[in-house]
């Protein structure tokens, strides 16, 4: 379902820290799918409550724990989470008046949605290429993080922290409780490096993280991946790498529509080489 679609000159369009130009959501899955990492708190407004607890892992070449805009900006979203996109991509950091910013940027959306809804990240899992610094460890996430996951061990990782044993299931039972269940957000270019851009992670690697996101997708809450085109070096090394993590046994299914997408995939998806 495209929450905003794509437009014919979308190729040609810029990104960067302010810019949304689509948002996708599978069907039948708790995926969502844009093109700029700002979008990913107003989708999980979308799929969480505010009255319930989660956990967080944040796969991504950057911490995006970017500075807050003023509270006062976006604090009737506690009250109001299930604005549109378009609301929500208009309200504005009433800081930075001169340059009319919007309130959320591809960098400090984690920050501000832990303003609003702090027992989202109960437990915030870090796989990202820089450690976080002191300022960030401040910015409400707390003592309970990990971090410095290598990529080597990122699918291990992965399968630890979302996997539930029936030791804890029982024990849930027993107390009447609900388990904890995640949000994970992935930006595709941690599977680039910076400079120059370039993806220094295999399509197989790339299949294998999709893979073991799937086998505990009852474990998710809701699933955001972000293009970040600029970051991947351009649209086609971006929508390569979509590509990649999509078109597989796992999520294929459930994703015609957004490869379907003549704007994003003019030739078509099925065969590489013809696309441009």
């Amino acid at each position: 379902m495209w929450i905003k679609a794509t437009t014919p000159d979308i190729l040609q369009r810029r990104s960067f820290d302010t810019h949304l130009n689509f948002l996708w959501k599978a069907d039948g899955l708790p995926i969502y799918i844009m093109d700029n990492h700002l979008a990913a708190a107003w989708c999980w407004m979308q799929e969480c409550h505010a009255e319930e607890s989660y956990q967080f892992f944040h796969i991504d070449r950057h911490n995006d724990l970017g500075a807050l805009a003023p509270f006062t900006c976006y604090q009737h979203l506690k009250e109001n989470p299930h604005i549109s996109i378009d609301e929500y991509i208009s309200i504005r950091n009433t800081l930075i008046t001169q340059q009319d910013r919007p309130a959320f940027t591809w960098d400090n959306y984690i920050n501000q949605t832990i303003q609003l809804f702090p027992d989202w990240f109960r437990k915030c899992v870090y796989a990202t290429h820089k450690r976080l610094d002191d300022r960030e460890r401040r910015m409400n996430l707390g003592c309970n993080v990990i971090e410095e996951i290598f990529p080597c061990h990122l699918m291990g990782m992965l399968d630890y922290e979302l996997r539930i044993s029936d030791h804890d299931k029982l024990m849930a039972m027993a107390r009447n409780e609900a388990l904890d269940k995640w949000i994970v957000n992935l930006d595709l270019d941690y599977f680039f490096i910076e400079d120059p851009s370039m993806k220094f992670l295999t399509d197989e690697y790339i299949r294998n993280v999709a893979g073991t996101l799937k086998s505990h997708i009852d474990e998710i809450k809701v699933l955001t991946v972000a293009l970040s085109p600029e970051c991947c070096g351009g649209w086609r090394h971006a929508l390569d790498a979509a590509l990649a993590f999509l078109r597989n046994d796992h999520f294929l299914d459930y994703c015609f529509e957004f490869l379907e997408d003549r704007n994003l995939y003019p030739n078509g998806w099925h065969d590489k080489e013809k696309r441009v």
